[in-house]
């Protein structure tokens, strides 16, 4: 997602209307569009530099808005900690009665990053996520088949 404080609020209230008018099914297929159409130089990045720079954008990007993070990295695997996720704690801020998220909201990391992961040859792994601004998430290399 992109690190920008005032969207957060958005990006809720975007995905409820989205949700409300044509379903759960046409939300996801939503966020896989937003992967294909806005993420492929990224996934392009992640394939050609690996594992330490996957982690290396995580963390910049969740501390860049003050959200809290630890990675780890080894050749085969990044783990991407959140432990204050910058969409929950702008969201919170920026609150007005309408912007906090449904449950799903943080399924879009799900879907978005794991169609990045995809395109860069890594596998995804949503290990943790709540309705609290705490993810937990991994990409692994691919085994090559044969």
């Amino acid at each position: 997602m992109a690190a920008i404080r005032e969207w957060y609020g958005g990006y809720a209230i975007i995905y409820r209307w989205f949700e409300d008018r044509f379903g759960y099914e046409e939300l996801e297929s939503y966020w896989h569009y937003v992967a294909r159409e806005v993420y492929g130089d990224l996934a392009e990045r992640f394939r050609e530099r690996g594992t330490s720079y996957i982690c290396a954008y995580f963390a910049d990007i969740i501390t860049a808005d003050e959200g809290s993070v630890t990675v780890e990295a080894d050749e085969r695997s990044a783990t991407i900690d959140i432990h204050a996720c910058p969409d929950y704690i702008w969201q919170k801020h920026y609150d007005q009665g309408y912007s906090m998220p449904r449950e799903n909201y943080y399924k879009s990391y799900e879907i978005i990053y794991g169609d990045v992961a995809e395109m860069a040859g890594y596998e995804f792994e949503m290990l943790r996520f709540d309705t609290e601004g705490k993810l937990k998430f991994r990409f692994s290399r691919q085994e090559a088949a044969g």
